[in-house]
């Protein structure tokens, strides 16, 4: 059985095209209809007054436990805000990533408290970009961003014998120990920082680096 939060939105819509893959279909708007579920359908809507509906039919905790408990939940447009806001509410130490198609819509995730997002048709453009500009940077990319073959990103904690040593001192070591590149730092709370001209290191930082295996500081 496939349920379809039913308070606004296009859940209609979201109901016909799950029943014509051959679905069982029904509309939830309480605790015991969710509960009965082994899939739910976050459908888009206008993600205020969804909030408020939620509130109102007192299913914020439920769709919040529902979420956490494994089963596949599809949201989409609205419904991702409303699933990322479970997640949050639930454990605010969860991390958090969304995709987007349009910058636009970026505020709505910051409301949602999502820790982070990716704008994969800004990035095609970009990426097509760099391509045309910069010959042979494809196969940069390629193998950056896949796990096919060669170097990937890497993301480190900093150990407490780095603590009150410099950027520059760390890149210097992981090229030399490591056959790795650092790139970037990240301090607790802060967006992460690519190529710092000055920092120094302190409890809960952490490193991004560009290597060939996972690497031990």
């Amino acid at each position: 059985m496939i349920g379809v939060l039913a308070l606004q939105g296009a859940f209609e819509a979201h109901a016909r095209s799950l029943a014509a893959l051959g679905h069982e279909v029904t509309f939830v708007r309480s605790a015991r209809a969710l509960e009965a579920c082994d899939g739910l359908v976050l459908p888009g809507g206008e993600s205020t007054v969804h909030l408020k509906l939620l509130e109102r039919e007192r299913l914020v905790a439920p769709l919040a436990w529902y979420v956490a408990s494994g089963r596949p939940v599809l949201a989409t447009c609205a419904g991702l805000i409303l699933a990322a806001l479970t997640v949050e509410r639930l454990n605010p130490a969860v991390y958090t990533c969304a995709e987007l198609n349009n910058e636009e819509y970026s505020p709505h995730l910051k409301m949602a408290n999502v820790n982070d997002y990716v704008v994969t048709g800004e990035h095609n453009a970009f990426l097509l970009a760099q391509a045309a500009l910069n010959c042979g940077m494809t196969a940069v990319f390629s193998e950056l961003l896949t796990h096919r073959y060669g170097n990937s990103f890497y993301r480190c904690d900093v150990p407490p014998a780095w603590v009150g040593r410099t950027f520059f001192d760390l890149l210097v070591h992981v090229k030399q120990k490591h056959e790795a590149i650092l790139i970037g730092v990240r301090a607790p709370g802060q967006p992460m920082r690519v190529n710092p001209p000055s920092h120094t290191f302190a409890a809960g930082d952490q490193v991004v680096l560009i290597a060939l295996k996972n690497v031990e500081l």
